[in-house]
């Protein structure tokens, strides 16, 4: 052959070969992406989003108007309640709180009084009548449209927030002034919020609806503290509790995300950046500096350097490693809803999460530890492609461990009123839990971590203990005792423990170490 055809020859070569081992690594992480696909479609799973877009909310059914004209009234944000709420269920020592209603005043540091208080909720109780009309009719949709994936916009979820606090700084000031039929009112309204707020089909609405539960639950403890309360209040506050399921919502959301994952790829494989697209790092690698002429080489090869590192990433993600990425996204999207659906089956958390972090650790993916990095805080032409998709399972992984301290702090809610109502018909709480059934609960109430009897034990004092054996699923006592963190946590404890009333010692002694005595 003349040797003026071999060089362009043996290019051509080259490039054939590199087409064709792109196509064969192409196929070879395609075919067991759309096998394990149709694997889940025979089992009944639903992978796509149209499938997975809940039926709408009739419109005299639907609340959702209510709460967004409640949100554009509130006038929370001009108050002190956005930076210095009133406390809840404070806890000064471990297993024991102060009764934040019953103080003399708002914060232990004297900042903000009741007075105050009552003129900042005056502010926003056309806000506040409208909330409470979501008691009667507990419903929200609103309209989201699913397809729009990453760029779905959800505006409500800060005024589901803001509206949960509003409430809660009102049931406060109720309490404080004895006023028991408001603050019952004002609590369930916030009940309402988070048992009516079950149409979305988002891990984001989910985590938001946990963390306004999360805001309920001292409430509710601060309204149990309540000497005016009747056995009628009380079992109304306790059906709302109950009414509330976070399991089957989780399940519905879970499913979404796991849509997602998929529209996602596809999207991402025909855009022309997807790695800047799929993160908010922006930077260009280049200083834009006036150094001399050197420095300007180097930085301008730095950036050419970049941009092809990140060109040929994101090519060799398209063509190849997008398909095993989405694969193990989806496993582990599925590992987290069969967890799920095992919970509700067991109702038990333990044994699913124990699984499910060992079928996080075959398919090696982390667990979600606080410290992690994610996508979006790192340059796109750094990070392992091989984790574009299924990093963000890892960075989701802990929701079920959260899930399992709120449905603990919704069973504790539950199962405190109940004896609240044996007290105030029986003038003492029963010797055991057993008692409770069936005037005042339908069965025995179970530990959310190992589905055993909740914990209870009847003080010589006549108050009671009563509490689940928390993360370490080691039943230590009922022992509050925080094991690592600083300061004082309810679910940070070896057992999470409902807390009993601080005494005025124990309330001076925590806030002499506040103000450094």
């Amino acid at each position: 052959m003349n040797k003026s055809l071999r060089k362009p020859a043996a290019v051509f070569v080259v490039v054939l070969f590199v087409i064709g081992s792109l196509v064969v690594a192409h196929l070879g992480s395609k075919g067991p992406l759309e096998k394990y696909k149709a694997q889940l479609r025979a089992s009944g799973e639903k992978l796509t989003v149209e499938e997975l877009i809940p039926p709408r909310l009739q419109p005299e059914q639907n609340s959702a108007e209510t709460l967004i004209r409640a949100g554009a009234l509130s006038r929370y944000d001009d108050t002190f309640f956005n930076s210095n709420p009133p406390p809840a269920m404070h806890l000064v020592a471990p297993g024991k709180a102060m009764i934040g209603w019953a103080q003399p005043y708002l914060h232990y540091d004297g900042s903000n009084t009741w007075e105050e208080a009552e003129a900042a909720l005056q502010l926003s109780e056309p806000a506040l009548e409208l909330l409470r009309r979501t008691i009667e009719q507990p419903h929200f949709d609103f309209a989201l449209d699913y397809k729009q994936g990453m760029t779905l916009i959800i505006p409500h979820l800060m005024t589901m927030r803001k509206s949960t606090q509003l409430l809660s700084a009102a049931a406060l000031c109720d309490l404080h002034r004895h006023d028991s039929a408001s603050a019952v009112t004002n609590t369930r309204a916030m009940l309402a919020l988070i048992k009516g707020w079950k149409e979305d089909r988002l891990v984001i609405s989910e985590m938001v609806r946990n963390l306004i539960a999360g805001f309920t639950y001292p409430v509710t403890w601060e309204l149990f503290q309540s000497p005016d309360l009747s056995e009628e209040q009380l079992a109304a506050v306790q059906r709302d509790w109950a009414e509330i399921d976070f399991l089957q919502t989780t399940e519905l959301a879970f499913q979404m995300e796991r849509a997602y994952v998929s529209q996602n790829a596809a999207k991402l494989r025909t855009s022309n950046s997807p790695f800047s697209s799929f993160t908010l790092h922006s930077g260009s690698g280049s200083s834009g500096g006036s150094g001399d002429w050197w420095d300007q080489l180097a930085d301008r090869s730095q950036a050419a350097w970049r941009g092809t590192k990140l060109k040929t990433k994101e090519t060799l993600w398209k063509v190849s490693l997008s398909y095993s990425d989405e694969l193990r996204a989806l496993k582990g999207q599925q590992a987290t809803v069969e967890a799920v659906r095992q919970i509700q089956t067991n109702n038990f958390f333990h044994d699913a999460l124990q699984e499910q972090k060992e079928k996080f650790k075959a398919l090696g993916l982390g667990l979600g530890q606080d410290g992690d990095s994610y996508l979006w805080d790192k340059d796109p032409a750094d990070f392992d492609p091989r984790s574009l998709l299924s990093q963000g399972v890892s960075f989701l992984s802990r929701f079920l461990e959260r899930l399992m301290r709120l449905e603990t702090s919704r069973q504790l809610a539950i199962t405190a009123l109940a004896l609240k109502r044996y007290h105030l018909r029986h003038a003492s709480y029963p010797s055991e839990l057993s008692a409770l059934v069936p005037d005042f609960l339908a069965a025995v109430p179970r530990d959310p971590v190992d589905g055993k009897p909740l914990r209870y034990r009847l003080n010589p004092d006549g108050t009671f203990l009563l509490y689940s054996i928390g993360e370490n699923a080691t039943d230590d006592g009922g022992d509050p005792q925080v094991a690592s963190s600083p300061g004082f946590f309810w679910e940070k404890g070896r057992d999470w423990v409902w807390p009993n009333p601080a005494t005025e010692a124990e309330i001076q002694a925590y806030d002499d170490k506040l103000r450094g005595h």
